[in-house]
């Protein structure tokens, strides 16, 4: 199939499964039970620190 620039198109997906899926097993329902507690309260406060290992003030730690 050639696309054409600045042509519109339609794409429809369809599944394929027919049968019902159990919720219990989709990886969405059990997420809170992965969680871990991290004694933080608010971790925007240190945002740069966890993600990036760099405190507010910009200097590594």
């Amino acid at each position: 199939m050639t696309l054409y620039p600045e042509k519109k198109y339609t794409i429809i997906v369809e599944s394929e499964i027919t049968e019902e899926q159990d919720a219990e097993q989709d990886p969405a329902f059990i997420l809170a039970s992965l969680a871990v507690d991290t004694h933080n309260p608010d971790l925007s406060t240190e945002h740069d620190y966890y993600l990036y290992e760099i405190s507010k003030l910009g200097i590594n730690v």
